[in-house]
């Protein structure tokens, strides 16, 4: 999913993953190249703020500053 919680959880479990086979890499080694974000054309939810449709919450500068600041992310 492109929700902050679910590419958390992506990384998080690639890196435990790694760890049972015995690597020592950095946890920063499993961030994707780029992630995808969706929001709303009207309001733009969840560019600057949490928000959740339903499916997840979308928060953009999340993903961006916290998760992953050298990633690349697109906007749809």
């Amino acid at each position: 999913g492109q929700d902050l919680f679910s590419i958390e959880e992506y990384v998080t479990s690639q890196y435990n993953y790694s760890l049972h086979e015995g690597r020592t890499q950095h946890m920063s080694t499993f961030a994707p190249a780029a992630a995808m974000f969706y929001t709303d054309l009207e309001k733009l939810a969840g560019l600057t703020l949490p928000t959740d449709y339903g499916s997840g919450v979308e928060y953009a500068n999340g993903i961006a500053q916290s998760l992953f600041p050298t990633s690349d992310i697109g906007l749809q």
